[in-house]
């Protein structure tokens, strides 16, 4: 499906029914096939054509966990903001004093 019906915008990409994701492609050559070819609403008009083909979606959705633990939803920007703090001091030069 498409993420736009403007021609030229986006690549093709593929509508998962049952998690109602949208993905990029494994393969290369959909890359050079545009969005807009296959538009915005296929995926939902080809199921409200043939509803019996859908798949029910799952009741629960992939919660993840580390160690048992649930991941805090806030966890991955965190990450990232520790990272690039530790990237810019590494950038510093040395006869610059490091904040501890």
């Amino acid at each position: 499906m498409g993420l736009s019906d403007t021609p030229g915008k986006n690549s093709v990409k593929l509508f998962c029914p049952k998690c109602e994701e949208l993905y990029n492609p494994r393969s290369t050559r959909s890359e050079n096939i545009d969005g807009a070819f296959f538009g915005t609403t296929f995926p939902h008009l080809f199921f409200l054509e043939f509803p019996e083909l859908k798949p029910t979606t799952p009741e629960t959705r992939y919660i993840p966990r580390v160690f048992g633990f649930k991941v805090h939803e806030s966890a991955q920007s965190k990450s990232l903001e520790i990272k690039n703090k530790v990237a810019k001091e590494a950038e510093k030069p040395e006869g610059e004093a490091r904040d501890s």
